[in-house]
């Protein structure tokens, strides 16, 4: 089992999940996801592939028309615009894909009228697929890594994963404690930041 898997299952991240309202759970694994999107930016030191910036564009256009883009027709046509970004067999960049499955797991969660297992799992799936996007970023060499606990030493001694975790767990207690409809992600990060 890989360290993200561990510090999740402890935190009961899961059953957490499921105890939110749908529009929680939408807005948190979505939040998660820009979260390790705008790791991934702020980190970069080579200039990223179009693959990259356009599903960075769908995340920002996400947020830039919430809450309508959690409706319909807006929220599908930003899911049928950011499927065009899927990759395909034999791509180059992991973490690249690793970001553009977040999101199109993300969308998948968005796109419910119901939570329910299916759904659990595409949220487990988001924000797996956020972590690992920033831990393929910072650790890109995983042929190199001979088993699961040879990634899981460095999982634990990465403090890129280990603030990703953070966030994720952090995130969630907010959205727990959430009362009416969130604000747009950037003003809700702000009051996570000032302690609110």
């Amino acid at each position: 089992m890989l360290w993200w898997h561990k510090q999740t299952a402890d935190a009961h991240v899961q059953d957490r999940i499921g105890h939110l309202d749908l529009f929680a759970v939408k807005y948190y694994v979505f939040g998660c996801v820009t979260h390790a999107r705008d790791v991934l930016s702020k980190a970069q030191t080579r200039t990223p592939g179009s693959k990259f910036e356009g599903i960075a564009q769908m995340i920002d256009k996400f947020w830039l028309h919430y809450p309508s883009s959690l409706q319909a027709p807006l929220r599908d046509l930003l899911i049928t615009e950011a499927a065009t970004f899927l990759p395909g067999e034999g791509s180059e960049s992991a973490w690249e894909d690793a970001m553009i499955w977040a999101a199109a797991y993300a969308f998948a969660v968005v796109k419910r009228d119901q939570f329910s297992t299916d759904a659990a799992q595409e949220a487990h799936e988001a924000l797996h697929q956020a972590y690992w996007s920033v831990f393929s970023y910072n650790h890109d060499k995983i042929e190199a890594y001979s088993s699961d606990d040879d990634i899981q030493k460095v999982e634990k001694s990465s403090p890129a994963c280990k603030a990703e975790i953070d966030f994720q767990l952090s995130f969630l207690k907010t959205m727990e404690t959430m009362r009416g409809q969130p604000p747009v992600y950037s003003t809700l990060l702000q009051l996570m930041d000032n302690g609110n």
